[in-house]
């Protein structure tokens, strides 16, 4: 193991005699078996850390290797680094692996860092886990594993602004803002977590530009104010939950959470205030909620099986081709009615969070061409009409 301790700073410095320096505990055999990389950790009680080279825990073998060593760096000054290898791999296709290292870098001020690799080819990935007082600013993360492996996640916490270049979660779950919200998010175009879980907390109002596909994992974005989505999302089959907790939520890319007929996902889209759909969302299970109203621009559709809305007046909707079998509605607003025509049978029932039909003293007017079952209450102090007709 390497352990550098002191009561101030810490800085190693990044040339001597011309070469690059850098801190080294792992293990690699080019031809046979590699062994356990050794753990670093830096710690500085009163100071900074400055690493102007790279850190190398990683384990690398042609025929297995072994774990790589973790990586930790603690100081309440800023904590700069180039690079950090904690993975485990392998030199050969055939060649086992052990498991990544975990990564933690902790600070009240900023982390800078490079690249950070914590992911294992044949083994289990390491959690990385970034947590600054202020900024963190970092190169490519990669982590999980490469062979589907269950994985230790990667989670990143700072107040205002934080700046990812590029994401390779290989299967493992992203967790950004789980306990700070940050001002800002700086995330690369593209993000494919096969089969990993994406959360954002975001503290100010926020643009999404990612085009993220999770391949069955959920994708959960929580912006304390006005979101807008201006990429695609695709989860293959995982929840969507996008929420505002003031301001408006604004959908300028499509959303897929499957097939509307053969999966069973559900995408939730709630606006404190206004939720403005300007591109197509599909799934089995649709839920749209608005702290005022809903609007929809011509060209786009909404796809679902079941369909859920909650808004102060009733939106007029493009259902697409699809057929909706559950639906459950909420309007708010004093005297405004709902209504809802189905081409065939319809159940009233619970979709998502909201269940039944209800009003606030405006009337209900329900006609479908087949039958129409009520599982759950329509609720109004108003006229309430139900046609069915074969």
């Amino acid at each position: 193991a390497i352990t550098l301790s002191a009561a101030g700073d810490i800085t190693v410095l990044g040339v001597v005699s011309g070469s690059q320096f850098s801190i080294q505990s792992k293990s690699r055999s080019d031809a046979g078996i590699a062994g356990d990389g050794s753990p670093v950790t830096i710690t500085s009680n009163a100071g900074s850390i400055s690493v102007n080279g790279d850190i190398n825990s990683s384990s690398i073998g042609s025929v297995s290797s072994g774990n790589a060593g973790s990586v930790a760096l603690n100081a309440p000054g800023s904590i700069t680094i180039d690079n950090i290898d904690a993975s485990a791999g392998d030199l050969a296709t055939t060649a086992a692996s052990g498991s990544g290292g975990a990564v933690t870098l902790t600070t009240s001020a900023d982390i800078t860092a490079g690249d950070i690799s914590s992911a294992s080819s044949g083994g289990s990935g390491g959690a990385i886990d970034l947590d600054s007082g202020s900024n963190i600013n970092a190169g490519s993360i990669t982590l999980g594993s490469i062979a589907g492996l269950t994985s230790d996640p990667f989670t990143a916490d700072a107040p205002t602004t934080i700046t990812i270049a590029g994401l390779a979660p290989n299967a493992a779950y992203i967790n950004i803002g789980t306990q700070t919200r940050p001002g800002n998010l700086l995330l690369p175009n593209v993000i494919d977590t096969d089969g990993g879980n994406v959360t954002l907390l975001v503290g100010n109002a926020y643009t999404f530009a990612t085009d993220l596909t999770t391949d069955l994992g959920i994708f959960n974005l929580d912006g304390l104010q006005a979101l807008t989505l201006n990429s695609s999302i695709d989860t293959n089959g995982g929840d969507v939950n996008v929420q505002t907790g003031s301001g408006a939520l604004i959908i300028n890319g499509p959303i897929s959470a499957g097939d509307a007929l053969l999966d069973s996902a559900t995408i939730e889209l709630a606006a404190d205030s206004d939720l403005i759909l300007n591109s197509n969302v599909t799934a089995a299970s649709i839920v749209l909620s608005a702290g005022n109203v809903i609007t929809q621009s011509a060209e786009t559709s909404i796809n679902a099986t079941n369909l859920g809305v909650a808004a102060v007046v009733a939106p007029t909707l493009n259902l697409g081709t699809g057929d909706v079998v559950t639906l459950a509605a909420q309007i708010s607003g004093a005297g405004n009615p709902f209504s809802f025509t189905d081409s065939n049978g319809l159940i009233v029932g619970q979709v998502g969070s909201l269940a039944g039909i209800s009003t606030n003293n405006g009337d209900v007017t329900l006609d479908v061409a087949g039958d129409l079952t009520v599982d759950d209450p329509i609720s109004t102090d108003s006229t309430i009409v139900l046609q069915a007709t074969e």
